[in-house]
């Protein structure tokens, strides 16, 4: 049961990534002032979609460095 739930949430992954490749490619066949024109709405969808949370700066750093397998405590002057 656990290998459906994986694969439904991978399904469903992919089919999201799928879709915006598909927006991409659409959006990119645009005229430069077709894309200038749908900056404002975009900019209100994300401005009334709400906050994210709050930005810790530190623990990004933190995760970015542990991914690129970095030492957390190497000094970089």
């Amino acid at each position: 049961m656990q290998t459906d739930t994986r694969q439904r949430a991978l399904f469903a992954l992919v089919t999201e990534h799928i879709q915006a490749l598909e927006q991409k490619a659409m959006f990119d066949l645009l005229p430069p002032e077709a894309q200038l024109d749908m900056v404002p709405q975009a900019l209100t969808d994300g401005e009334e979609s709400g906050s994210a949370g709050p930005l810790d700066m530190a623990a990004i750093l933190r995760r970015a460095r542990a991914k690129a397998g970095l030492d957390a405590h190497h000094d970089e002057r």
